[in-house]
């Protein structure tokens, strides 16, 4: 029998406040890794992975077999209280027509079998005495298999209701889920979509039992690719995974209203993105390890706007803060303005490592994906769900209203843009 093992991987948020300069910053949440799931009110599960896949029982060919009545009494066995609480997770099980047909007008025998380990075999058999059709399996723990042999393994379409919990219905090959099935637990976990060799593979929906849910791609049992991760207090995690982690490009919507949007490495913020707070204070920059580094430009909801250097989340290095009345440059050290610099030869200077910086490819490739991350900040969907979204609203554009209503928001989000950072406006295409 496989095991099942649930990874937590915990994100703690910090809302605390710091001075930069006369400015306060609300700083973005600091994420941790902890095995404590029990502070509900401060944490954010990100991978409540469930790594039980279906467990199947090895069918064994024994060559010492006893053949028994047909009309043997296996009642018992499938009244066992676990095995019927499990069985009412599906609805019955329900042969098709064509099924009902392939086995109307089949050569096999129908026979009844008690093997040496006590399991129990009542179905088809071909001329070699192999199991072939349909059949039910009685295994020596307790658990059921109905449905479809080929060869004596399980193959095609069955439902296998596993003693220690669980119960698994969908398509076999080679004694291996493959294909689509569904898989149901009395913990709450369950998983629907498509499998490969008894684990999670291509697209499927993952259920947990803290009422989180997972949508989106598996690569061998483990999530991989795009998907979206909806958490038990309705945060939600909109991105790539890679080998469960979340790695690459992504956007994370709290509840309150903050969201960042861009790359993620191991489950943290690294690499360019943005970052949004609730009232309209924006970041626009690199982070490392969940915090800002490098270099990045932060808007106050107030016009202010401080661009330049930053280490472990606060201002470090060269920059300057950009208001209504010009530009005030200076070194800032853990967040606290050191030195103002008034000369025009070290002024040249900052701005000559400003546009060194932003010369970067990396920077750049940033620039492209603003507008992206802009219009995902307003629509509250990803790049690959905005494109179905656009699909289906095709279908109903030949509405004059609908189409009113469209050209309005985007005059809307066109005036949002420049009252909250004219800056924006360079980056529209």
């Amino acid at each position: 029998m496989g095991s099942m093992a649930i990874n937590n991987c915990i994100f703690y948020c910090d809302k605390t406040s710091k001075k930069f300069g006369s400015k306060d910053i609300n700083l973005e949440p600091k994420f941790k890794i902890s095995n404590n799931t029990n502070n509900n009110s401060k944490i954010i599960v990100i991978q409540a992975i469930v790594r039980g896949f279906l467990v199947r029982k090895e069918i064994i060919n024994f060559k010492q077999i006893k053949e028994i009545s047909i009309d043997y009494n296996t009642d018992i066995l499938e009244k066992n209280p676990m095995i019927q609480r499990l069985n009412d997770l599906l609805p019955k099980f329900e042969l098709t027509d064509k099924e009902e047909y392939e086995i109307n007008n089949s050569n096999n025998k129908i026979i009844a079998i008690l093997y040496p380990n006590k399991s129990i075999y009542k179905g088809m058999i071909n001329e070699r005495g192999q199991r072939e059709g349909f059949g039910k399996y009685f295994l020596s723990d307790g658990s059921i298999y109905k449905g479809f042999f080929h060869k004596n393994r399980m193959e095609g379409r069955g439902r296998i209701i596993n003693i220690n919990g669980f119960v698994y219905e969908g398509e076999f090959k080679r004694g291996k889920s493959n294909g689509y099935g569904k898989y149901l637990a009395l913990d709450g976990t369950s998983y629907k979509g498509t499998w490969l060799d008894d684990r999670q593979n291509g697209t499927g929906n993952e259920a947990y039992p803290d009422g989180s849910f997972y949508n989106g791609n598996f690569k061998n049992g483990k999530k991989d690719g795009f998907g979206k991760l909806v958490f038990k207090d309705k945060n939600v995690f909109e991105g790539y995974f890679v080998n469960n982690d979340i790695n690459g490009e992504g956007a994370f919507y709290w509840k309150d209203g903050r969201i960042f949007i861009g790359n993620w490495k191991n489950n943290k913020m690294n690499g360019y993105g943005i970052f949004f707070w609730p009232d309209k204070k924006k970041y626009y920059g690199n982070y490392i390890d969940n915090l800002k580094e490098g270099f990045g430009t932060f808007y106050w909801n107030d016009g202010y706007k401080y661009e330049g250097f930053w280490k472990e989340g606060k201002q470090n290095g060269y920059g300057y803060i950009n208001s209504n009345n010009g530009s005030k440059y200076g070194f800032w050290a853990n967040g606290k303005l050191e030195n103002k610099i008034t000369d025009d030869k070290t002024i040249k200077f900052i701005n000559k490592k400003i546009e060194e910086t932003k010369n970067e490819k990396e920077y750049n490739d940033f620039l492209l994906n603003i507008a992206k991350y802009e219009k995902q900040i307003i629509d509250g969907s990803s790049s690959q769900e905005t494109n179905v979204i656009s699909k289906d609203k095709e279908k109903i554009n030949n509405n004059s209203w609908t189409n009113v209503y469209y050209y309005i928001k985007i005059v809307l989000i066109f005036l949002y843009i420049i009252n909250n950072g004219r800056y924006s406006i360079y980056y529209i295409k």
